[in-house]
This record gives structure tokens, C-alpha cells and sequence, in this order.
């Protein structure tokens, strides 16, 4: 399967459609719609260059296009929002075909990110659960089957659940494994703990947040209390994580970041902090820990979190200035991306509501089918699991908080000419909707960390007094420059052949980086293969 990295999202390669339409859609574990851009929408005529780059869908070239006569409507947390009407078509992963399935086809977009500035939506694929999509969530509509419920439905796996391995920033390949784990791609133990939220089920591959340490190489420092307890949802569709104010300002003034430039919230990364970019030769980790001192911990090298910024700003010495990959928000749960994500070995049961965890193997790794297991139906949920988490009490003041968030109506977004779709109460917030959470920070609380400079590897010439950087100013970027100040282009669809061996020496070839089938146990395994440059 063809797909790429932006650097600030990860994006599958499918075909839609009789005959096949290639599209590239964001791979997103915190919304359940899956949605086209349609080829006569404002998407695609006021920004060609995103649908010559991602792909376009033409309902009238397909022979087995049918459409539903049903609105759709979804927005994202990039605060763009599209309507359209549901279709259903034949769509392949690979070259693996389902038939009729439901898909959003957007006609119209608004809050439109231009492909220059980075991460443009431009087309999803949803995995949450079905309770997540939209229409469920504002108006109360009745689910309808998502792609993970297709893969089952259409024999292609044995239960809903998938495995996310996105390996390192700049690596060239990650995996995506529907209906089975491989073992190779982690290290440590596996450990499992429940998808849960403070009120009601969780909608969202949702789990319990207990603690944040950072470490520069010395004794780890602290960031929270032994009491803390917050939700985390865990987002591919995210570049960054999102963490409560109180928290990222705790790890701001770790990092020494700038956060008051106005150029951020310009930008669209109000809360967001910038650090100069060779912070990503840091021996600087943090440790993001759930589930109590006995659930997973998964460790963050710095690398990780500096992510390029496209508009080509420096510091006063004229040092390359990036985004740190951590925001933080005026809610009181954590949205956890791909800068989180790329350090950890995720396994989702849905039908279980299991998460399991462990530190990704970013080694060089070559899989073999003896590392692949297949997740059955059961109550033993996910293999290969050394320990299972219970669920901890949540705190009663941010029960509280949610219960009141539960009486509140999430509106639709929409757009001037098209009607809104009717709003409901919400027992579960979308995060594709962009909802704000409840605050609770005063039941919470941080260690307090004296002013300290960013890490050592950045060196005195880039620090400004206590451990403050130096304005930030723009410097033009030179074509012919490959040092600082140098624009990040974007980067283009990697293609290759891979081998990917089955059941009893059975063996096909694939061109262009594919899902392909593995065989366990006499039932499919997906293995999506994710390569970028």
C-alpha cells in the first residue's frame, strides 16, 4: 500500500470504486467516518494541488457507486468541516476488495488548511468505533458499518482490532496490522488495560493517563502527582499530543521553549511552543506512564518530538526554529498523536475494548510469519500480553466535570448554504468535532519545576537569559541551502515491491507497499505496510 508521511500525518493509499480511483487518506484511530473529497467540491477546485497530491473521487466513473440520498457532515480538530451525502462502493486496501461500503463523499469544505502550511485533511480513514461517527454523535442517527466492521463482515479478519507501528520519524517504513499483532515490532512487556472514560462507554481508543517524567540523562524529574488520573485518547489523525495547560506548561519550561510568539496562534499552534530544531539531537526522553505504577510506560526520545515547521522561521542567531510536538489545550484529557504514537507498539481490540501497549522496537526490523498472531474472538482478547491493568476509580470532581459536559449539546458544523444537521446530547464528545473538554486542573496537581534551560545538546549560543531563546525572526528560505532557515518540501509517495510470505510457504509479490494477507490459523491477517520517504 502507498502511502507517505508528511511529518505531520500518515496517510494510506486506497482504491475506490469500478473502475479504481487511487485516493490518500489520513490513517485515524480518533474518528470512525470514512470520507472522499469529491472531484467537483471547493476541496478540490479552490486547491488543485491537494487533490492532484492526495486524490480526488468521481461518483460518476464508477460502475458501482450508489448514492444513499443521506447528508453527511463531519468536521476535524484542524476546525475544518465537510458536508456532503453518503455513497456506498466497492473500496481496496492493497489490492484486498470489500463491496459496498459506506463512505462519506464531501461536496463542500470550509476552515480549509492550504497545503503549503503542513498537514491538509483531505480525506480520512476512520477506525474508531461506530459510536464515533458523526451522525451518531449529533443527532443520535443509527451506525452504520465502518471499515474495521467491513474487514470482519467480509470475512477478511476475525475480529475488530488492529496493531499500529509507525516507527520513527524519519524512517522509511511502519505497519498497520488488522486482526493480529506482530510480536517483532515491540519491545518489553506487552501489557493491556481497559478503553475507558469518565462517564459512560468510551467512544474513542480512550485509556487512563497516571503520569509524566521527564529525563536529561540525569535522574528523572517528575512532572505530575501520584494521584493524577486523566483520560488520554489515543489519535492517529493527530500530529501532536495535546495535554492539559497545566501540564504543558510543565513541559515548556523543561524544554525552555518560546511560547509567546505571536506567529504560533498565527499559525494555527496557539499553546503550542518552539524549540530549536537540533533539540532533536537530545539525549532528552520523557516517559508518559497509564494505568497505575503497574500499567505501560512508553518513553519519548526528544527526536520525536521536534516536528519541521514550513514556514521557515529561525531564532535571532538564525538556528532552523521547530514545533515541539506537544500543545496543550483547556481541556482535562490528553489527545495523544503521532509524535506519542511513533514511540509505542498499539494493539486495539474493539470488541473487547482492550488497549495494549509497549515500547515500539525501532530497531532494524524484519518480521517473520512466526511473529505474526491472529486476535481471536474471546475474552482473552489480545495475545501475547504479559499482565492486564484494571480500570482505577475515577476522581469524583472530574466525574463531576464530565457529567455536566454530558447536558451539554455538541453543535454541528456546516456552512452558509447547506442546513445544519440537528444537534443532540452528547454522552461521549467527538474528537473529530474538535469539542473542548471540562477543566478540573484545580483537582490536579504538578510538581513545580524551578526555570531551567533547554537540554544540553543545544548548546549556550542558541540560550538567551535563564534558559530564555532569543526572538524569534524569519529568515528567507535559500533554495540552494541545506542548512538553516531551509524549507522542508513535502514529501512525495514512496513506491517499492515487498515480499510478504503466508501459510504454508504461500508467497506473493506485491508492487507498491501493500496490504497484503498473512494466514494464521486458517483465518486473514492485514498487514498494511506503511512507507514514506
Amino acid at each position: 500500500m502507498n502511502v507517505t508521511n508528511d511529518k505531520f500525518q500518515y496517510l494510506a493509499v486506497v482504491e475506490v470504486g469500478t473502475p479504481p480511483q487511487e485516493l490518500a487518506l489520513v490513517i485515524d484511530t480518533g474518528s470512525a467516518d470514512t470520507w472522499l473529497p469529491s472531484i467537483d467540491s471547493n476541496i478540490c477546485t479552490e486547491n488543485r494541488e491537494a487533490c492532484l497530491k492526495f486524490g480526488q473521487y468521481d461518483i460518476s466513473n464508477s460502475s458501482t457507486a450508489k448514492d444513499l440520498q443521506k447528508s453527511f457532515n463531519t468536521s476535524h480538530s484542524d476546525q475544518s468541516g465537510y458536508i456532503g451525502s453518503f455513497i456506498t462502493d466497492n473500496l481496496s486496501i492493497g489490492g484486498v476488495a470489500m463491496e459496498n461500503v459506506q463512505l462519506g463523499l464531501a461536496t463542500r469544505g470550509e476552515g480549509l488548511i492550504p497545503i503549503s502550511d503542513g498537514a491538509r485533511v483531505n480525506g480520512v480513514l476512520g477506525l474508531a468505533f461506530e459510536t464515533a461517527e458523526n451522525a451518531v454523535i449529533t443527532n443520535g442517527s443509527t451506525p452504520y458499518p465502518t471499515i474495521i466492521s467491513e474487514l470482519k463482515a467480509q470475512g477478511l479478519i476475525h475480529t475488530q482490532s488492529l496493531s499500529m507501528w509507525l516507527n520513527t520519524a524519519d524512517s522509511s517504513d511502519g505497519s498497520i496490522l488488522f486482526g493480529g499483532i506482530d510480536n517483532a515490532k515491540s519491545k518489553g512487556p506487552l501489557i493491556s488495560l481497559p478503553m475507558t472514560w469518565p462517564r459512560n462507554p468510551a467512544k474513542v481508543f480512550s485509556i487512563q493517563f497516571t503520569s509524566l517524567s521527564a529525563s536529561n540523562g540525569g535522574p528523572p524529574v517528575t512532572l505530575t502527582s501520584n494521584t493524577t488520573i486523566l483520560p488520554a485518547i489515543l489519535d492517529s489523525g493527530a500530529s501532536a499530543a495535546m495535554v492539559p495547560s497545566f501540564l504543558a506548561e510543565a513541559v515548556f519550561r523543561y524544554f525552555g521553549a518560546v511560547t509567546d510568539d505571536p506567529r504560533l496562534t498565527q499559525a494555527g499552534m496557539g499553546n503550542g511552543g518552539v524549540v530549536p530544531c537540533n533539540l532533536s539531537t537530545s539525549a532528552g526522553t520523557f516517559e508518559f506512564g497509564f494505568g497505575g505504577p503497574n500499567g505501560p510506560k512508553i518513553s519519548l526520545a526528544a527526536s520525536e518530538l521536534v516536528m519541521p515547521w514550513a514556514n521557515n522561521l529561525t531564532f535571532g542567531d538564525y538556528s532552523p526554529a521547530c514545533l515541539l510536538g506537544i500543545r496543550g489545550w483547556d481541556s482535562s484529557h490528553l489527545l495523544l498523536g503521532d509524535s506519542f504514537l511513533r514511540s509505542a507498539y498499539a494493539v486495539f481490540n474493539l470488541e473487547t475494548r482492550q488497549v495494549a501497549l509497549a515500547q515500539a522496537n525501532t530497531d532494524p526490523v524484519t518480521s517473520s510469519q512466526a511473529d505474526v498472531q491472529e486476535i481471536l474472538p474471546g475474552s482473552n482478547g489480545i495475545p501475547s500480553v504479559d499482565h492486564h491493568v484494571p480500570a482505577l476509580p475515577w476522581p469524583a470532581i472530574l466525574v463531576d466535570a464530565y457529567k455536566e459536559k454530558d447536558n451539554a449539546t455538541v453543535p454541528a458544523r456546516t456552512n452558509a448554504s447547506a442546513p445544519a444537521v440537528p444537534s443532540k446530547k452528547a454522552p461521549v464528545p467527538s474528537v473529530g468535532m474538535g469539542t473542548a473538554m471540562p477543566s478540573v486542573t484545580q483537582a490536579i496537581h504538578v510538581t513545580n519545576l524551578p526555570n531551567r534551560p533547554s537540554f544540553t545538546a543545544l548548546g549556550p549560543a542558541n540560550l538567551g537569559t535563564a534558559g530564555v531563546y532569543p526572538a524569534i525572526t524569519v529568515k528567507p528560505a535559500s533554495p540552494t541551502s541545506s542548512g538553516q532557515g531551509t524549507k522542508v518540501p513535502p514529501k512525495p509517495v514512496k513506491t517499492k515491491d515487498q515480499e510478504i510470505k503466508g501459510a504454508a510457504s504461500s508467497e506473493m509479490k506485491v508492487t507498491g507497499a501493500v496490504l497484503a494477507l498473512g494466514i494464521t490459523m486458517g483465518m486473514a491477517a492485514m498487514v498494511m505496510e506503511v512507507l514514506w520517504n
